[in-house]
């Protein structure tokens, strides 16, 4: 197997609707070293990750974190730490207004 690894989401814009973060690729997973979220907005902002599989869609049993990012400031979230996906599966964001961006890191691994 190798791993590889990545700067899996570098300043993805998030809003009311659901966003596509990262998306691991056909036969590879993906495990999530780091993650950040910045909010440029004039006020406080909630930020909720979800954890999904190929096809699924952001519900309450998929939520991994939901943070208030305070306003022109940035949180690291440990809730995405060592969290994994399986081939097609999603790390999803919404937040409660526009204004904030995802940066995310981690490995792919791909076996040989």
């Amino acid at each position: 197997m190798a791993v590889s690894w990545k700067q899996l989401a570098s300043g993805v814009a998030i809003g009311t609707a659901s966003t596509m973060v990262v998306t691991a690729p056909s036969q590879t997973q993906v495990q999530f070293d780091a993650a950040s979220v910045y909010n440029s907005a004039g006020s406080a902002v909630n930020v909720q990750l979800y954890l999904l599989p190929s096809g699924g869609s952001p519900s309450t049993a998929a939520l991994i974190t939901s943070k208030n990012v305070p306003s022109l400031g940035s949180l690291f979230l440990a809730d995405v730490v060592n969290h994994k996906l399986e081939p097609g599966g999603i790390l999803y964001a919404i937040a409660g207004a526009t204004g904030c961006t995802v940066n995310v890191s981690g490995k792919w691994y791909v076996p040989q």
